[in-house]
């Protein structure tokens, strides 16, 4: 009977391992299966995350750009303002010495009389 016994063990274990075999490959392919999911949402999710980042990039440098532009213009509003002042200063000055050339040529006329 130990015979029996032990053959009908040593079945058990032989169906067990089978079964643990089949188990564990069904499991694998499982893994497998998985793993080619997260391959593709890995995948994607790294997609995303440079098309974010393309994004991010694209606005900071827009906002760049736009600093840039608006600390132009305000030196150009700047230079006009200071422009706009000489201009009133050499106009005032060019009055002035087109009165004095009135003047002088006044004077001339005067004198060569």
């Amino acid at each position: 009977m130990d015979i029996a016994c032990n053959d009908l063990i040593k079945r058990r274990i032989i169906e067990e391992i089978k079964n643990k075999k089949a188990a564990l490959n069904k499991s694998y392919s499982e893994v497998k299966t998985i793993a080619v999911e997260n391959k593709f949402f890995t995948s994607v999710l790294n997609d995303y995350e440079q098309y974010y980042d393309y994004i991010k990039n694209d606005k900071l440098k827009k906002i760049e750009m736009l600093e840039m532009i608006a600390e132009h213009l305000d030196k150009l509003i700047m230079n006009t303002s200071i422009l706009n002042k000489r201009a009133d200063n050499l106009k005032n000055d060019q009055k002035h010495i087109i009165e004095k050339l009135t003047s002088v040529r006044q004077e001339l006329n005067n004198l060569t009389k």
